[in-house]
C-alpha cells in the first residue's frame, strides 16, 4: 500500500493532496473531524490541522495493516517546507533524494528530517509497526516571515541552504527538548477549541529549537544526543530503586557511570522521563517503602534503619513532611483498618 502526498497547508487541498494506491486502485484521502479518512490504518490516529494561513501539522499515532510506503515527490520549487519529527523506535527507512538511504526510526539518531518541497523523499514502514509522527508544514511565505535571514549567525552552516532559497533536505539527531514537545502534542486532550492555538505555539517552539541547533556546526553541537537505549536505562532505574530500598540503594554517579551518562544528561532525561528529580524519585521510593513496612507493624525506629536513615528523628521528620502524619499515627490507622477488615 503506497500514500502519495505532497505539502499543503490547507485542509480544503487534502483529498487532492493526499491519494493511497492499493495494487492498481487509487483512491484521494478525505478529512473528517481533522482525521484523515484512508484504507490501511489497523488502529490509532492519522490526523491533519490547518493552524494559520501558511501552518499546518500532520500527527500520526498508529499501526498500518501492511507494509506502507509512504511518497511525497519532488517539486519545481521551493514552494513549502516541511519538518518531520519521528518518534516512531523501530526500523523506518527514508530514501532521500540524494539517493542516501537513511533510517529514522530504530533508534533518535536522525530522527528529525527537514526537506523543501523541492526535494522529494520515500519512506517505507514496516507492517504492524507504530508510526509515531509529527510533521510541520509551512508554506514559503510563512517560512519567512518567521525565520529572519538577518538574525543568522555566523558561520552559517546548515543555514546557508535556507538563506539562500535552496532546495534543502537534511537530518539532525533528536534532542530532547524536541522530544518531549513532540510527545506532548500526540498526547493532548485540550478541549477542541484550544487546540488550534495550543499546537500553533508548540509548533512554533519546535521550528525554534530546530533553527537554533542547525546555527551551530555540526561539530559544535553537543556530543551528548538523545539515544533509546538512554531512555530505556532511565525506565530501569525506579525499579532498581525500589529492588534495592532495604539494601544499601545505588548514588547517582553509579546509575550515570552504569549508563555511560554524565550527570547532567541524566538528570535531564531522568527528570523528563519521570517529571521530577533523582532526589524527588528517591524520597518518594524511600517513604513508599517506609509507608508498607510501617503497615506491617515494623517499628519506626527498625523502619528508618532498613530506608537508609541513621536517625529515627531524622525520618520521623521526613515522613510527616511526606504523609501530613507521624508514622505511630500512620501505623496506628493502618492497623486499625486492618481490624476493621477482619470484623466484617
Amino acid at each position: 500500500m503506497e500514500l502519495t502526498y505532497s505539502y499543503i497547508t490547507s485542509a480544503a487541498d487534502v483529498s487532492e493532496a493526499l491519494i493511497v494506491t492499493t495494487g492498481t486502485e487509487k483512491k484521494s484521502v478525505s478529512l473528517v473531524n481533522g482525521h484523515l479518512q484512508m484504507p490501511g490504518i489497523k488502529d490509532g490516529f492519522f490526523m491533519f490541522r490547518e493552524l494559520e494561513p501558511g501552518l499546518a501539522v500532520l500527527l500520526a499515532d498508529c499501526t498500518f495493516s501492511g507494509v506502507f510506503k509512504i511518497i511525497r515527490k519532488a517539486k519545481k520549487i521551493n514552494e513549502y517546507y516541511g519538518l518531520h519529527i519521528n518518534l516512531t523506535t523501530t526500523p523506518v527507512i527514508a530514501n532521500k533524494q540524494s539517493g542516501r538511504v537513511v533510517d529514522i526510526g530504530t533508534d533518535w539518531s536522525n530522527a528529525v528530517l527537514f526537506s523543501s518541497s523541492a526535494k522529494g523523499v520515500e519512506m517505507l514502514v514496516p507492517h504492524n509497526t507504530r508510526f509515531i509522527e509529527v510533521t510541520l508544514i509551512m508554506d514559503y511565505f510563512w517560512f519567512k516571515k518567521h525565520y529572519q535571514d538577518a538574525q543568522v549567525p555566523e558561520p552559517m552552516t546548515q543555514l546557508r541552504e535556507l538563506k539562500e532559497d535552496k532546495p534543502v533536505q537534511l537530518t539532525m539527531d533528536l534532542t530532547l527538548s524536541i522530544l518531549s514537545i513532540a510527545e506532548d502534542m500526540l498526547a493532548v486532550d485540550f478541549p477542541e477549541y484550544l487546540k488550534t492555538t495550543y499546537y500553533t505555539g508548540e509548533c512554533k517552539k519546535i521550528l525554534a529549537l530546530f533553527l537554533a541547533e542547525l546555527a551551530v556546526k555540526p561539530s559544535r553541537r553537543k556530543k551528548e544526543v538523545l539515544r533509546l537505549a538512554d531512555v530505556e536505562g532511565i525506565l530501569h532505574v525506579r525499579g532498581d530503586m525500589e529492588r534495592s530500598i532495604t539494601d544499601k540503594m545505588p548514588l547517582m554517579q553509579d546509575y550515570c557511570d552504569a549508563l555511560n551518562m554524565s550527570k547532567t544528561k541524566f538528570n535531564t532525561l531522568f527528570r523528563h522521563v519521570y517529571g521530577k528529580t533523582f532526589s524527588e524519585v528517591v524520597l518518594a521510593v524511600k517513604m513508599q517503602q517506609a509507608s508498607e513496612l510501617l503497615a506491617k507493624g515494623i517499628s519506626s525506629t527498625d523502619v528508618a534503619a532498613m530506608i537508609g536513615y541513621k536517625n529515627a528523628s531524622n525520618f520521623a521528620r521526613v515522613f510527616r513532611a511526606h504523609f501530613k502524619t507521624t508514622p505511630k499515627s500512620y501505623q496506628s490507622a493502618e492497623q486499625f483498618k486492618v481490624i476493621n477488615s477482619t470484623k466484617k
